[in-house]
């Protein structure tokens, strides 16, 4: 699928510009369909994946996400779009806070 094209697209350039190590953590904000191709694109080149949604995401891309192995992280609802721990913007938080984390960044 296009999201497939997308996530290897996006892989492949972190990897082809040293942004993206082995024994990195790729950390991808998703409303699901990216989300899920992230994780599989993951996966299948030997990362540890994190992938973060909120509550409106249906349970199909939930387990769709988790399907590979990898961690899902469900935000809490209600907060305000510029909170740090807002589904968005937790890949920044996340990868500020941890040395070795690589943020999708496609939002």
């Amino acid at each position: 699928s296009i999201k497939d094209r997308i996530a290897q697209h996006i892989i492949a350039n972190a990897e082809a510009e040293g942004r993206l190590k082995a024994g990195d953590t790729v950390v991808a904000s998703t409303s699901g369909n990216t989300g899920a191709a992230i994780a599989m694109m993951a996966a299948m080149r030997g990362y540890k994946y994190i992938a973060i949604t909120n509550k409106k995401c249906s349970e199909e891309k939930r387990d769709s996400m988790r399907a590979y192995g990898g961690e899902l992280i469900v935000a809490a609802d209600g907060l305000a779009a510029d909170h740090p721990e807002h589904y968005v913007n937790l890949e920044a938080t996340l990868c500020a806070r941890n040395k070795g984390y690589f943020g999708v960044d496609q939002y």
